[in-house]
């Protein structure tokens, strides 16, 4: 799992994709900066690519 998209630390290019660590039984964690007011995608790579789009972050 990758995460990738304007407000993601490493931008739009998904070669530059922050990876998921993968922490136990399907459960993923990442360590990252996320921009507010930008959108984000998870990016789940498993036999065919899906991608969740997550609308603009809204800051606390």
């Amino acid at each position: 799992m990758f995460i990738t998209g304007e407000g993601a630390e490493n931008g739009t290019t998904i070669a530059q994709a922050i990876p998921f660590k993968l922490v136990g039984n399907g459960e993923y964690e990442i360590f990252t900066k996320l921009e507010a007011g930008k959108n984000i995608s998870l990016q789940i790579v498993n036999r065919q690519m899906v991608v969740y789009s997550i609308p603009k972050i809204k800051p606390r």
